[in-house]
């Protein structure tokens, strides 16, 4: 008999668990968001993004964009620039 009380609840938060756990959630990113990201970084408007041209700064700016809308941050911060006081 205790076994069919602890078994019942258990079914019952399990079935629940699995429901909500397939459900996307509002901050998912979709496979179209995925596209347009990917094709937009391949595109002709970021010239080939070799390093120092317009392009790649751009690439650079998008992607920095993208990572404070999702709230990334740097795990290590950038040391600030040598500067030489001779």
């Amino acid at each position: 008999m205790r076994r069919k009380f602890f078994f019942i609840p258990a079914m019952i938060v399990l079935t629940f668990a699995v429901v909500f756990a397939q459900q996307p959630s509002a901050g998912s990113t979709s496979v179209d968001r995925l596209k347009q990201t990917v094709s937009y970084l391949a595109s002709d408007a970021l010239e080939g993004r070799r390093t120092g041209t317009p392009g790649a700064n751009e690439a650079a700016n998008y992607i920095a964009r993208e990572f404070r809308r999702l709230g990334l941050r740097a795990a290590v911060q950038p040391a600030p620039p040598h500067t030489d006081a001779s």
